[in-house]
């Protein structure tokens, strides 16, 4: 590491804080790892969140996301009210 070279020409103090850095980084890196998992454990607990990631770019976080603030499907009359293409109101271009 260019840290621990001995030729290295940087002082003590940029070494230090480069090292505290490099540990932070190390820290934080595992406690999103960890998140990480505990959250793609929680998304394989419902068969909703399941489902919802088998669609192409919806992983662990948007099938929570969409499951835990989206009414329930049984609210709506039909698919496309949900996905918001049903508009409410005509508008009249001139």
């Amino acid at each position: 590491m260019l840290l621990d070279e001995p030729g290295s020409d940087l002082p003590g103090l940029v070494r230090e804080e480069c090292r505290d850095l490099l540990a932070q980084i190390g820290e934080k890196t595992v406690r999103i790892q960890t998140k990480t998992r505990r959250i793609k454990e929680v998304a394989a607990e419902t068969d909703t969140t399941r489902r919802l990631q088998t669609m192409p770019r919806v992983g662990p976080i948007v099938a929570l996301a969409v499951e835990a603030f989206t009414p329930a499907m049984a609210s709506f009359k039909r698919g496309r009210d949900f996905a918001g293409s049903s508009p409410s109101h005509r508008f009249r271009l001139q």
